[in-house]
């Protein structure tokens, strides 16, 4: 959810908080979707590397085995092979990218002035009962 769409959340947290929690806030957001994503995708990654080792992903020469070309024997099996630093290399990826995504809605949050809530609210609701 966009910082826009939560206009009103962030009007009340700053009219009773310090800018800072609620930069804080963005950024705990950001780590914990950083988080479940990262293992997620370790877990989908781990299974099809699984696989991937224990079954050819793909077979170029359709022999099933060995390719020839110019008197050369290749495999033309394509395998796959688990490396834990590229795992934490991409893990790392992820919670950087995570940390350069939250800093423009934090940054946005931040420098949001400090208006009354319901001023806060009625610019999101047009028409009130």
């Amino acid at each position: 959810m966009s910082v826009m769409e939560r206009t009103r959340e962030f009007g009340v947290l700053r009219a009773i908080a310090p800018a800072g929690r609620v930069v804080a806030q963005v950024f705990g957001e950001s780590f914990w979707i950083a988080t479940i994503s990262g293992f997620l995708g370790l877990g989908a990654g781990l299974l099809l590397t699984w696989y991937g080792s224990h079954h050819a992903l793909m077979d170029i020469g359709g022999t099933n085995g060995a390719l020839e070309y110019g008197g050369t024997v290749l495999r033309s099996a394509v395998k796959t092979r688990f490396s834990l630093g590229t795992a934490l290399q991409a893990a790392g990826l992820v919670y950087l990218m995570a940390l350069v995504v939250a800093l423009y809605p934090a940054w946005k949050v931040a420098r949001c002035r400090r208006p009354a809530p319901c001023t806060r609210a009625r610019k999101e609701h047009t028409a009130w009962p």
